[in-house]
């Protein structure tokens, strides 16, 4: 049975459905925003490769940081439309310097999961990469399971509470429950261990080599005209039938020139793989992938033209063509 208090706290925090849905738009509208940058700015978004999700993050933290402040009275459009708002413990609208601080937060899962700066060695890419994912799991794990005050990461970190728009003023005295920060606790340092473990393996003397030589490939690799950026993957994916672990490998190379003649860079890319990656003509396949456009975290465009090659006889297994706009 409910007591008077939990009756309060209820109507005054918001309600889990509102303020999905009030998020829901705000991505939306962002999105709009994202797609009308992007038509705009088409090839000088290309030429920023991976790196594009840094204007959306600027722009979901402008966005969520003025909106939410006390400048915006703690409504975004979505939070307007469905009459909630951002408030401090004791019901006032939050600084703006609290706000941009939940903002970046907030714009990690939104934006940054993709990011990958290529000026960055590989171990601190790792460790940037699991920072982010750490920070994306706890923003949805507290914002779906801390039913006592619906407060996501972010909301935490920086002392927020989502509420009832007629609801502001009033002291909120809601209180997270601790075994939610444990489980949290326990997963960040599980996440941690494991990508320090993945370092260790890394240096190993058995694999620095092979690192060495990934590294010096996608340098070499960038240097082909149109390039932008490059990745290269190599690993263990299915059993043969012998029982033994086939190795295929995946080079990505991101060009800002949508008229390049595709079978010329195909023809460069295996050229310098198999010259500068010896271990490369014993993988079962090499897939080649051309992408061209951007990504910007609120909104994309790819085309990505794909092409499978046998090492054995640089035959060309097939070729495929993906588009991905949102």
């Amino acid at each position: 049975m409910k007591t008077k208090e939990t009756i309060q706290k209820d109507q005054m925090i918001s309600a889990f459905w509102r303020r999905s849905l009030a998020f829901v738009i705000d991505l939306i509208i962002l999105g709009l925003i994202g797609i009308a940058i992007g038509t705009a700015l088409e090839q000088q978004l290309a030429i920023m490769g991976e790196s594009g999700p840094l204007i959306g993050f600027v722009i979901t933290v402008l966005y969520f940081g003025v909106l939410d402040s006390y400048i915006g009275k703690g409504q975004s459009i979505g939070n307007k439309l469905f009459r909630i708002c951002v408030v401090n413990k004791d019901g006032e609208f939050i600084t703006l310097a609290r706000s941009f601080a939940r903002a970046a937060i907030l714009g990690v899962p939104i934006c940054l999961n993709v990011l990958y700066l290529p000026m960055l060695p590989d171990f601190v890419q790792l460790i940037i990469g699991l920072l982010f994912f750490s920070i994306s799991v706890a923003v949805i794990y507290f914002y779906l399971f801390n039913r006592n005050t619906r407060q996501g990461f972010h909301d935490i970190v920086t002392k927020v509470f989502v509420v009832q728009a007629n609801r502001v003023k009033e002291p909120i005295r809601a209180i997270i429950g601790r075994a939610h920060l444990v489980i949290c606790s326990l997963f960040v340092m599980v996440v941690l261990c494991w990508g320090g473990y993945v370092i260790y393996l890394q240096h190993q003397p058995a694999n620095v080599e092979t690192m060495t030589m990934l590294t010096n490939l996608q340098a070499d690799l960038a240097k082909i005209e149109g390039v932008d950026t490059t990745g290269v993957y190599v690993g263990n994916q299915v059993k043969s039938n012998d029982g033994n672990m086939i190795q295929n490998m995946n080079v990505t190379v991101y060009t800002h020139d949508p008229k390049l003649d595709l079978k010329v860079m195909e023809d460069n890319i295996i050229n310098i793989v198999l010259e500068k990656y010896p271990l490369a003509s014993h993988t079962k396949e090499i897939q080649v992938r051309i992408v061209y456009g951007y990504n910007i975290g609120i909104a994309k465009k790819y085309q990505t033209h794909i092409t499978a090659f046998s090492p054995a006889n640089l035959e060309r297994r097939g070729h495929a063509i993906e588009n991905a706009v949102f």
